[in-house]
């Protein structure tokens, strides 16, 4: 058995923090970048599986279920750039929010809203629509971030893409 933060992965099946949600995904891969994130999905098309991102295991809904390629963002955790000019912030997909929260108070800044559980990564916040006090849901704040099929073609990033804002202290 191994844990991933309140979402637990035991003998090749998974579960979410309430025990509501379960999956028996094939494989489960905690990939450390965004090139070994590309190779999963690549060998994951090779071998006819589908993919899924799990975040804490924080959603009551099957977001994260899988029966083939189970990613951990675990190992995706860094808070790459913060400008405080321009109220943004650049972070990894398995960043804890309270990582992050952590560091924008570190600079004056917040989060324009939060959920009230801080233990959710970004990503997870951001996929299943997390919402709290303030203004707007992080999804809607996000700026979309780059994603590769397969055959290595990026979807997602170029024209159009949105600047997460922090709220100002």
């Amino acid at each position: 058995m191994r844990s991933h933060g309140d979402h637990v992965a035991t003998s090749g099946g998974w579960h979410n923090w309430a025990g509501n949600i379960s999956a028996s995904p094939r494989r489960h891969a905690t990939p450390a970048s965004a090139a070994d994130v590309v190779a999963e999905v690549q060998r994951a098309a090779t071998d006819g599986l589908t993919v899924r991102m799990v975040g804490r295991g924080h959603s009551f809904t099957p977001t994260a279920v899988t029966d083939g390629v189970l990613l951990h963002p675990d190992r995706l955790t860094a808070i790459r750039s913060v400008d405080n000019a321009a109220g943004t912030v650049t972070v990894e997909a398995g960043c804890p929010l309270h990582v992050l929260n952590a560091a924008l108070l570190a600079r004056g800044l917040s989060l324009a809203n939060m959920g009230d559980i801080q233990v959710q990564t970004v990503a997870g916040a951001t996929q299943t629509g997390t919402h709290g006090t303030g203004r707007g849901r992080p999804d809607s704040r996000a700026r979309a971030g780059p994603c590769r099929r397969p055959d290595r073609h990026l979807l997602g990033a170029g024209a159009g893409r949105r600047r997460n804002r922090t709220g100002r202290r």
